[in-house]
């Protein structure tokens, strides 16, 4: 679990402050409005400006102390999907290469797959290369998906079949040399 200080806290970072609630919330920063340094009278803090992530008061800006902590702030752990999504909310997905999803890859070398040497379907460059992989993977209803490519279009393919649900682990299975 990444963990960071006051100091670190950039715009569009998601973390959980311990002091909003029970256990802390989820809340994402939208503007870190000034850091101040430690003096004699107060601790080093920052203000920002944030909305909880979730919750009956979801996406509502308010404004909240962080100070410096000995085990500092949790960050989310899909905190580049997080903020990905504000982004694209924003109309900004266009003009900057944006995380969408984080794929789990287990890669496994094989003696032979399924359709080896057939014409790769995904290849668009007009001469399909042969098939030298199987990829599996688990779909957002929790059904097996698996399909077949060459090598160079792989990973390519994953986005392409678009129910793949990025929270299982996609297998590739490859043959050698």
């Amino acid at each position: 679990m990444k963990r960071v200080q006051h100091n670190e806290i950039k715009q569009h970072m998601t973390i959980k402050i311990p002091t909003l609630g029970p256990s802390g919330r989820w809340a994402t920063i939208h503007r870190v409005i000034e850091v101040r340094p430690e003096t004699a009278k107060q601790a080093a803090c920052a203000l920002v400006l944030a909305s909880y992530l979730n919750g009956r008061i979801a996406g509502k800006p308010f404004k909240v102390f962080l100070y410096e902590r000995t085990d500092g702030y949790e960050v989310h752990a899909n905190n580049a999907v997080i903020a990905a999504k504000a982004q694209q909310r924003v109309g900004r997905a266009d003009v900057k290469n944006i995380v969408l999803r984080d794929y789990l890859i287990k890669f496994s070398a094989v003696d032979r797959v399924d359709n080896q040497g057939e014409p790769c379907e995904y290849c668009t460059d007009g001469a399909p290369r042969p098939i030298v992989c199987n990829l599996y993977a688990t779909t957002t209803s929790g059904s097996e998906e698996s399909w077949s490519t060459c090598d160079q279009d792989s990973l390519h393919s994953i986005d392409q079949v678009e129910d793949v649900d990025p929270s299982y682990a996609i297998t590739i299975e490859r043959t050698g040399p």
